[in-house]
């Protein structure tokens, strides 16, 4: 990387995993390794997290050092989203754990705006992001139409309010898809043929059974969904203002990918009843 890049470079990371407690003591160095190789000649790398609670950028320089940090406490800061713990329990005990997808996208705007006045974005000469892979945003027919056409003079939260089919996320936490859970697996043959096929056998949290439980209890919704995202593709797709292909390393996780050819499982997604153009295709690593 010497000569290629001033040596007042910056590097913009974003990380909106959610399966880290706040309170955890090793959470504060996790993403401090994140840029740890090519950064010799780079003075500062900023690494975004978001936890349950809490969206949090931190500002390294090239040796790693943390220059800066800013986060937006979601429960306090956006309460207007009424959320414990920057999430919605169903209150009736079925499982089901989501996060208000807007709630996200506003976070960042707020972020970003505490950053502008100790951080030169002109400086910026690359972005990074990461997700946790249990977290899916669905994106309306009008999505592309919205993320193509982004204003970076306006903020992103009124600009993506009319993005979305479902308006709630599920999330890693989320536990109400048992039975389209079982339902996967008696289709292929058991869980052992699930895992052979995709890498494990059906879990709530994964992807595939949560695109199902929406297929068979919000068929209007479910139409109206032109793309499914993770959470860490839906990032990358408001950065470039298109839909962002879903990296293999989480792709692995929604129990609808073929590990072994490394495809999307056409097995899976018929007797899911998940039509393939909802995924997008995956980035090879």
């Amino acid at each position: 990387m010497a000569g290629l890049l001033p040596s007042d470079a910056l590097f913009l990371g974003f990380d909106s995993s959610t399966q880290y407690a706040p309170s955890s003591p090793s959470v504060s160095n996790i993403f401090q390794k994140i840029f740890v190789l090519n950064l010799s000649d780079c003075r500062k790398v900023e690494i975004f997290r978001a936890y349950l609670l809490s969206l949090k950028a931190t500002v390294l320089d090239g040796n790693l050092v943390i220059v800066n940090s800013e986060s937006v406490h979601f429960d306090t800061e956006l309460p207007h989203y009424s959320t414990k713990d920057g999430v919605y329990r169903d209150p009736s005990g079925n499982g089901r754990i989501v996060s208000p997808t807007l709630m996200w996208v506003e976070a960042l705007d707020v972020l970003l705006e505490k950053l502008k006045s100790k951080v030169d974005y002109g400086k910026v000469v690359a972005i990074s992001g990461s997700g946790q892979q249990h977290g899916s945003v669905y994106w309306n027919k009008r999505g592309k139409a919205i993320l193509t056409s982004l204003d970076p003079k306006k903020p992103l939260r009124s600009q993506l309010e009319d993005a979305f089919s479902v308006r709630d996320s599920p999330i890693w936490m989320d536990s109400s898809t048992t039975s389209q859970c079982r339902e996967l697996e008696k289709a292929v043959g058991g869980a052992l043929e699930l895992s052979k096929l995709t890498g494990s056998r059906a879990y709530e949290r994964f992807t595939g059974p949560q695109i199902r439980k929406i297929y068979q209890t919000q068929p209007d919704v479910y139409n109206d969904t032109e793309r499914i995202s993770l959470v860490s593709s839906f990032i990358a797709s408001i950065l470039i203002g298109n839909y962002a292909s879903i990296d293999e390393t989480d792709g692995a996780g929604m129990n609808l990918m073929d590990v072994k050819q490394r495809v999307w499982s056409k097995t899976i997604l018929e007797v899911s009843s998940i039509n393939i153009d909802l995924c997008y295709q995956m980035r090879q690593l």
